[in-house]
């Protein structure tokens, strides 16, 4: 049996949907049937090595530094409920504390992302957003001659580049 899933797309194509068919086993597990080999799931992520990564022994830069990297993990997946206890009893885990570690680590992750947007190079220019600013002010109540003087004394207070 499989089911239909709706699954936004990342990166340059975020505002893009699919539909993406999902075996039960899949929905169930959160594993693809055909991604287990030898009863393993090897996957692999991707990241950039800080520009500012040094060698600890002399302080010069990293000769990795700015690479893109990519490295490769293994697990062994659960398929069923018998499975799972016996993880649980071995790690000392519980339901609870693996579904709140899920929903805390989901949470500061959506934190973590939301804090990071105020600081992100935007493609609206200052113009724009200047505009933008004046019409919320005058959309508080101000006149257009007091929200005009309010946003250009404040852009005069930005540090010149």
């Amino acid at each position: 049996m499989s089911t239909e899933f709706i699954q936004q797309t990342s990166g340059s194509d975020a505002n893009e949907t699919k539909k993406v068919e999902k075996s039960e086993f899949h929905v169930r597990t959160g594993v693809k049937e055909s991604d287990i080999k030898d009863g393993k799931v090897t996957k692999t992520f991707s990241f950039t090595v800080p520009t500012k990564a040094v060698v600890p022994s002399t302080g010069e830069a990293h000769p990795d530094a700015g690479k893109e990297m990519e490295k490769t993990y293994t697990f062994t997946p659960v398929t069923n409920m018998a499975e799972v206890d016996a993880v649980l009893k071995d790690k000392e885990w519980t339901i609870e504390k693996l579904v709140n570690d899920a929903l805390r680590s989901n949470a500061r992750s959506n934190a973590y992302q939301s804090a990071l947007l105020n600081y992100q190079k935007s493609d609206v220019s200052l113009e724009d957003i200047k505009e933008r600013s004046i019409r919320d002010f005058i959309r508080m109540g101000f006149t257009e001659e007091i929200a005009r003087k309010q946003v250009e004394s404040m852009l005069a207070q930005l540090p010149s580049k």
